[in-house]
């Protein structure tokens, strides 16, 4: 017995659906990922470096010296910096602070990672690097750009926040991930920077070594960088600049309300007086208002006589068209 066309177009239609949705789900699934996936990354440089000592050191490179020589000569390179032990005491520490700005304002800082380029030459201070144990640790008070070997307390750090950059042989760098400090900074802790410490859990009384970095204002050096992966805000997020950027607007100060100040009771407005009108005599009345009176004899009398000669003509010539032209019998 054939079945209805009806009920054969119903069972089509229903498998068609059933098709969609089966390549839908794993389709929506894909592109979800690849949304992920395309989320866009930015490598920027350090806006701010700097190093302290745990012992005096001079930083003067000039071949003559620079004058008070007070303590000895500093044989690492202008602007490199360091981390390093001596007999298990910290020598040396690195402040760092990521350039984030570059970043569109609002974004989500996802994940990243900082590469730090070892300076290997043999005159430049670095020592046993492959045993270093160094923590990076989070800044929790600014620091001063461009601070070379001081011997002044470091700014504080906070290592509950905290990884271990990993050292590469073969391209003589470390690599330091940096999602902890992200998710920190993410969280509204202030973004002052990452310091480069000895793992003091980690460092035995013996340990010694030095490790110079490559900093942005050393001349002819890889200077250190971050690749970091974020999240976009959203296109409302922000105004007036593409991108979705907002312009910041600083906030307008309250209008200020002055009360009124009360007039003391016999301080009460004095009257007016009425302006005084000075009488006028009568020769200083205005000209149109005097009479106008003839003076001096009429140059032309026969005027007058025009209008009467007009009025005489207009009357005779009226005459004359208006009579009956009948000629009428004489009478005896």
């Amino acid at each position: 017995m054939a079945k209805p066309a009806g009920v054969s177009r119903r069972r089509s239609g229903q498998r068609a659906a059933l098709l969609a949705v089966a390549v839908a789900v794993p389709l929506g699934g894909l592109l979800v990922g690849s949304a992920h996936a395309a989320d866009p990354s930015a490598t920027v440089g350090d806006i701010a470096e700097a190093w302290y000592a745990s012992a005096p050191i001079d930083v003067c490179s000039t071949p003559l010296g620079c004058p008070p020589q007070q303590v000895p000569t500093s044989p690492y390179p202008a602007g490199s910096l360091h981390v390093g032990v001596a007999s298990g005491q910290e020598t040396a520490r690195s402040y760092l602070q990521p350039d984030l700005s570059r970043l569109p304002f609002g974004a989500t800082l996802l994940s990243g990672t900082m590469t730090l380029h070892v300076d290997t030459a043999n005159t430049d201070g670095s020592l046993s690097v492959a045993s270093t144990k160094i923590l990076a640790c989070l800044v929790t008070a600014p620091f001063s750009d461009g601070t070379q070997g001081s011997p002044t307390k470091p700014p504080a750090t906070d290592c509950t926040t905290s990884a271990k950059p990993v050292y590469d042989a073969k391209s003589a760098a470390f690599t330091l991930d940096l999602t902890t400090f992200l998710q920190a900074w993410n969280a509204g802790k202030q973004q002052l920077g990452i310091a480069l410490v000895p793992n003091q859990s980690e460092v035995g009384q013996t340990d010694a070594w030095h490790v110079t970095i490559e900093g942005r204002k050393q001349s002819g050096a890889k200077p250190v960088t971050s690749t970091i992966s974020y999240r976009a805000p959203a296109p409302d997020a922000g105004f007036g600049i593409p991108g979705g950027a907002p312009i910041f607007v600083p906030p307008q100060p309250a209008p200020v309300t002055v009360p009124p100040v009360p007039l003391p009771a016999s301080a009460s407005p004095a009257p007016v007086p009425a302006p005084v009108v000075a009488p006028q005599s009568p020769a200083a009345a205005p000209l149109a208002q005097r009479p106008v009176a003839f003076a001096g004899p009429i140059q032309n009398p026969a005027a007058f006589l025009a209008p009467l000669a007009l009025l005489a003509g207009v009357v005779f010539f009226a005459r004359l068209f208006t009579r009956d032209a009948t000629p009428r019998k004489a009478s005896s």
